[in-house]
């Protein structure tokens, strides 16, 4: 969690001083005369659309296995609800309040083709820079990166809470499945030129600091620490 802390600050405070990786990623998948490369593209398009159908399915499972785990009564049961229920305060925390709720309408952002550089008309402002130019679904910070990465690490985290039963090894599998699924969601984000690169690493940090610091609150395992690390040493 600090480490995670520390990455940010530090990333944030370098992407302010150097903007230019930006632009230059940006700049990667633009032609003048054509646009942004994977800009409508049908492939492309349905990265993005697997991405937000994984996470709506995991809440949808969540809503479900919350009240199941709680009527179940058993420690088992109570487990499992204290799993899903992490599950649906990470999205609704995370990709909802957070990144809908509070970043896109407070800094502004205009999107990498709305900017002159690439054809718009708007300036580029560079990440953590309040601006104008944008009122709605702006660039700064990408919720589709933010919910692709809570179900990440929502994925990761219950194969370590289910550690030693059956269901651990699904939860790794579909984990891995989710890795690749948000990389490519990365890329789709800069090659449709929707998202800059540091819309996307302000999205995957503070969300994943967000899993681990619930998972912290709310493992069974331990009542003692609120590090994430003993808990993943119990027996």
């Amino acid at each position: 969690m600090a480490a995670l802390a520390v990455l940010t600050a530090g990333l944030a405070i370098a992407f302010r001083l150097w903007p230019w990786p930006d632009l230059l990623i940006s700049a990667l998948f633009h032609d003048p005369a054509k646009g942004f490369a994977f800009a409508g593209r049908v492939v492309w398009d349905g990265v993005l659309l697997a991405n937000k159908a994984a996470s709506v399915t995991l809440v949808a499972v969540g809503l479900v296995m919350v009240p199941v785990g709680l009527w179940r009564r058993r420690a088992e049961g109570s487990s499992a609800a204290r799993y899903w229920g992490m599950v649906l305060l990470l999205y609704l925390i995370g990709p909802g309040l957070l990144v809908n709720g509070l970043l896109k309408h407070v800094f502004g952002r205009a999107r990498p083709e709305q900017i002159v550089d690439f054809g718009g008309q708007a300036p580029f402002t560079a990440d953590w820079e309040i601006s104008g130019y944008c009122r709605s679904a702006c660039s700064f910070v990408s919720a589709e990166m933010a919910a692709g990465t809570a179900l990440t690490t929502a994925l990761a985290i219950g194969a370590l809470w289910f550690d030693g039963r059956p269901a651990a090894g699904r939860f790794r599998g579909l984990a891995l499945l989710s890795l690749g699924l948000l990389l490519l969601t990365a890329v789709q984000r800069i090659g449709s030129g929707r998202h800059f690169l540091s819309d996307l690493v302000f999205a995957a940090l503070p969300t994943t600091m967000l899993a681990f610091g619930l998972a912290c609150l709310l493992w069974p395992r331990t009542a003692r620490s609120c590090t994430v690390q003993p808990r993943l040493n119990a027996p």
